[in-house]
Formats: structure tokens, sequence, C-alpha cells
């Protein structure tokens, strides 16, 4: 049997290379038979190669034309009704040509409600290859799971590109083996119900359903895409040890802005011939062991199979056919593909990588060396006698007893597997959530680099040398030294003693109501009774005006004998208490004017908490002293 296959370039420089092919094709007949204005009329498709003779491991045989329709998939998109045309007219080209049957590759098969409207029109049956590509990828998220020693029952996977075919089926797939499915969907105005009637009702309890592949990034580390548009995956976002097996073209997962070596990109969905299979004429210098999209793998076996018939078409293939259409490929002589990521192979070394990050991020759970239930009461136990025994009591009679073990983005998840949302955020400490999968990147990367963590004084600390150098290009104006301490409380401590340091004056100015640490020097300025109370008296000369009032700060500031000025740009702990307009810069002023100088307590406005990376820059203050933590 002869096939006909319909490709399409999935980026504009293969557009182009198609185009030279074409040009030098027609170059080549001039050459041949003196210049002709035909050779150089448009076509509807571009002639790319022909597989003279192919004989399978059966000794079965067929041959086959491939020809490029010269349009992205962008530009099939904008006008989708007159693609279906050319392609139709593209089928009846290959069809005169001798082909019984013409395989749709990448968006051909899209256009035309899921190639169903070519099919309808077709002189000769089509198919899209949907579903050997949907089989290969299965296969190869059953791989990937074999590779990570990782249970089925205990997977979650995002397929993204749903209710598209290929995810589709491969969710009716993955669903019986126990797999937990993130569905991403694009289809804003789609209602849940309406697309989960696509699976059994007996799996529903197993899935999801969401619009934001955002929402997938810090909790899900296996994912199918299966998208027609590409470029929807960020792996940037991606969790160290995640796996994307990616069957769309042009791709889903976005350019590396920097390449990442804690994640893996697996070409999905790609078949290859054994060394049973023997390709003549046109391709026989090619390795017969090489990479083939499913689509045109599907429709070559096939011809092989001499089954001239409309097998993949439409959003709902069957899962019967594609576990067959995987057979008659395995009896051919095809296979799925070696995993590769990025055009090459992985190496085992690279899956031993992935596997190590897959560990470290292994829930919690199964780090633990009790059941859930039992780490609960054993950690209230040890919580009340080694620790605090009032505290324990106190949260269990407010029912606050929780014990939580594991910690993604904004949800905490305790013993009895209930999630909750983070508001309380560590008073501020988590900026970009619990377990960010950037910052769990750079520190696996940093350990492993065996790198000494802490060498004092007979070494200059490479590490925060450029941190300071960051942070001096982020903060406003001169600041340019940096002080290194362990908490915000020590960082008010050491600016404290800094202040004191450099002026000869000793009286300390703060705000009522405000806030800067428990520690002793930070606690005489702070202007909150019920931490002072317990621990008075404190440091003298530290007198407390009222916040925001300029003319209680100078009436203060007259005496000629305050050395500095501390204060939050917005009071956090006192209530998020926001000064008046302008209060920060009539500060500076009166600051210059008595000598005095001004620290400016950061620690829960900065790095970008109130909009910009630092309060102090809504007024374009610059402090004497800044002190910063958290996060």
């Amino acid at each position: 049997m002869k096939f006909g296959f319909i490709a399409h370039p999935t980026s504009v420089l293969l557009k182009r290379h198609a185009k030279l092919l074409d040009m030098f094709s027609r170059t080549c007949k001039d050459q041949s038979h003196g210049y002709q204005a035909s050779h150089w009329q448009k076509q509807n498709l571009v002639p790319f190669t022909r597989f003279e003779k192919i004989v399978s491991k059966t000794g079965a045989q067929c041959s086959g034309i491939i020809e490029y329709m010269p349009l992205t998939a962008e530009e099939m998109l904008a006008q989708p009704k007159a693609i279906v045309d050319r392609i139709r007219d593209g089928i009846i080209q290959l069809h005169q040509e001798g082909a019984q049957l013409v395989g749709l590759g990448g968006f051909t098969g899209i256009v035309g409600q899921r190639g169903q409207e070519t099919a309808n029109s077709s002189p000769v049956p089509v198919t899209t290859g949907n579903s050997l590509t949907a089989f290969v990828a299965y296969q190869n998220m059953l791989d990937v799971l074999h590779k990570q020693k990782q249970q089925p029952a205990d997977t979650e996977v995002a397929i993204v590109g749903y209710p598209g075919s290929i995810s589709l089926v491969i969710a009716k797939l993955l669903l019986p083996l126990g797999v937990k499915l993130q569905l991403v969907h694009r289809n804003k105005n789609a209602q849940p119900a309406k697309l989960l009637t696509y699976l059994p009702d007996e799996y529903h309890h197993q899935v999801q359903l969401t619009k934001d592949i955002s929402s997938c990034y810090d909790k899900v580390k296996f994912y199918v895409a299966a998208t027609s548009t590409g470029g929807v995956i960020d792996p940037m976002l991606l969790m160290p040890g995640a796996v994307v097996i990616d069957t769309a073209l042009p791709r889903d997962v976005m350019p590396m802005e920097t390449p990442r070596h804690d994640i893996m990109l697996i070409d999905g969905g790609l078949i290859s011939a054994t060394d049973d299979v023997s390709f003549g004429g046109a391709l026989a210098q090619f390795d017969p062991t090489m990479f083939m999209n499913g689509c045109l793998a599907e429709t070559l076996i096939l011809a092989l199979e001499n089954r001239a018939e409309t097998f993949s078409i439409g959003r709902e293939l069957d899962v019967e056919r594609v576990l067959e259409i995987g057979e008659i490929a395995i009896k051919h002589g095809f296979k799925p593909a070696p995993l590769a990521s990025l055009g090459e192979k992985v190496r085992d070394k690279d899956w031993a990588a992935i596997t190590t990050y897959h560990q470290i991020e292994t829930s919690l759970r199964s780090l633990l060396p009790a059941p859930l239930p039992e780490i609960k009461s054993q950690t209230i136990d040890r919580y009340r006698q080694y620790i605090n025994p009032v505290m324990a009591d106190f949260y269990e009679f407010n029912h606050l007893e929780r014990v939580f073990v594991q910690s993604q983005g904004v949800e905490l998840t305790d013993t009895n597997e209930d999630r909750y949302l983070d508001f309380v955020a560590g008073y501020g400490c988590l900026n970009v959530g619990h377990n960010h999968p950037k910052i769990n990147a750079s520190l696996i990367k940093y350990f492993e680099s065996q790198q000494p963590t802490f060498v004092q004084y007979i070494s200059v600390p490479y590490q925060a040398s450029l941190l300071a150098e960051h942070l001096e290009a982020i903060t406003p104006g001169n600041l340019s030294r940096t002080f290194f301490s362990n908490s915000g409380t020590e960082a008010v401590e050491a600016a404290i003693k800094l202040a004191l340091a450099a002026s000869s004056k000793t009286r300390l100015l703060y705000c009522d109501n405000g806030y800067h640490g428990k520690t002793l020097g930070a606690l005489s300025v702070t202007g909150r009774d019920k931490h002072r109370k317990p621990f008075e008296p404190l440091l003298p000369r530290c007198d407390c005006i009222a916040f925001g009032d300029e003319g209680a700060l100078e009436a203060a500031l007259k005496a000629g004998d305050v050395c500095a000025f501390i204060l939050e740009p917005i009071q956090g702990e006192g209530g998020v208490i926001i000064p008046p307009d302008n209060y920060l810069t009539q500060v500076r002023a009166l600051c210059d004017k008595y000598d005095c100088l001004m620290i400016l307590d950061e620690i829960q406005t900065g790095l970008g908490r109130t909009g910009k990376m630092f309060c102090c820059q809504w007024e374009q203050v610059v402090p004497d002293i800044m002190t910063l933590s958290k996060s």
C-alpha cells in the first residue's frame, strides 16, 4: 500500500527550510529540463521526501510520500476554514499520486473539528496519528514512573491540553491505574460538570480541573503536554525533580532562559524502528532507528498492515484502538523511541540526578518514622514534655493542636491530610510561599557544590559577598555596606550598636506601638507594653514618641542629644498602621536638621511587600541605616 502524509513546519525556521527545499527542487528541474513557467507556480504542498520501499519485521511492505504544507500552526489557526480546503486539495493531490491512505501531521489534524471535516470530504481514508502518539506518550509515562520508582497509585499527573484527543485518551489510560490527575484546560467558559462527562463516572474522584497551569507548578511533578498551540509550560517554575512528557508540536514547554539540570523535559510521542525494519529508496541513507513522530508512524504502520481506514479522527479516541495500534507497531518492528530530552538521549546518570531531586522533594510523610496519627500525638507529647507544657494545653483547649507535615506554595497539610491556606506566612518570612521550586533548586545546587557553609576569620565569604553586592544594587541611595546577622531582632540590635558607635550622642527615639523585636536592645525601642513590661527595666535613654507626628519628633530632637530615631515605614505588628502622607520625608528632613541618624526598620515592609522593593522608595527617602530580614 502507498500512503501520503501532510506535514507542516513547527517553527518559522523550519518553514524557511521547507521553502529552501522547494526552491532547490524547482531549480534542479530547470537545470534538467530547461526553464518552464509551470515549475514556478505557487504550490499547495511542497514535496519533501519519498519512501520507495519499507519492509517491516513481518515482511510487510509499503511506500509513501511526505509533503509539506508551508504554514506554521499559528498561520493555520488564523485561517482554519481556508486551511481545511487546502488540506482537502492536498489529499486529492496525494491520491492522484497513488496514495490510498493519508496521514495528517500536527495542526493539519486539528483544524476542521480535529480532522472530522477533512475525513468527511476526503476521497481516501485519513488519520491524524493521534492514537499511536497517545500510546507512546502513555508508555513514556509508565517508563518514567518506573525509572523514578514511583507507583501509579501514589502519583499525581498534570495533563495539559484537556479535553483534546491525545490528552483525553491518556487520561482514560492512566485513571484505571489509580493515578490522580490535574486536567489543565483552556476553556474559560466551560462548566466543570460538562468537562468531566468525557470521563467515566467512577474516576471523577481522582480528577481535578484547572484553567491555570501555574496552579500545578508547586505541587505536581509529572506532566503530559498535548496542546495544539504550544508554549504553555514555563520550565523555570517547575519543581525540582519534575518530568514533562511533551508530545506537542510546536512544543508546549517554553524555551528555557537558563538550563536547568533538576528537571527533565522528554520529547514525547516519538517512535523508532528496530533493526528488523528496512527503509529503501530515498531514505536508504537514514538510520532505521531514527525518531519519528507518532502521527507519521501511525500512517506508515497502517499502510504496512494494509489497512486503508480512518483510524484516528475527532476528539474521542477509542482506548482499545489506541492499545491496538501500539501492538501493531511492535509487531512490525517499531517501538517507543528511547527517552530523549531536547533531541538528546537521556543517560542513566541524568535519571539518577532527577531521582535524587525527586527523593529530596518526596512528601515528608514518607520520611516520618510513624503513621500520621501517631506523629501528631507523639509531637504534642514531646512539645509538652520538652518545650512548653502551658502552650501545649492552650493548643489542645483551643483545638489548635495541628501538626503540619507538608507545605507547598500557600498550602499546609496536616497529619489528617487536611489542607489549609497559610495566611500567616511566617509574619512575612514567606514572600514566595513554602518550598518555592526556584529557591529549592538553588539550595540543592548549593549543597551539591560542596562549598563550605561556615568558615570564620580565616576566609573571605564568597556567597555573602555576592549577596552584599546584590543588596547594594537594589537598595536606595548610597546604602553600600551590609552587616549579616541571624534574624530581624539581631539586625535591630546591630543597627542600635552601629548608631551608638558612630555618634557621641547616647539617646534613642522610637515610636509608640512600634515593634522591632524581643531581644533586650530591640525590646527597649519597641513601643508595645505587652512585650516590654515583663522585662523592665530595659536600656536607659530610650524615649517614646507618637508615630506619624513630626511635631513630637522635632520637640524631642531639639534637646540635641538624640543619637538615632528608629521607626517602621508602616507599623506591622502594631496593626498595619500607615503614617500620614510625606511623613518619612519630614522625618528625613528633621533628622538631617538635628544631626540624628535615621534607622528604618523595613523587616516587614521591605523586599517588595508594598509594591516597591522598599517602602521608603514611595517617598524617595534614603535612611542612614536600614534593617532587613524575613525574606
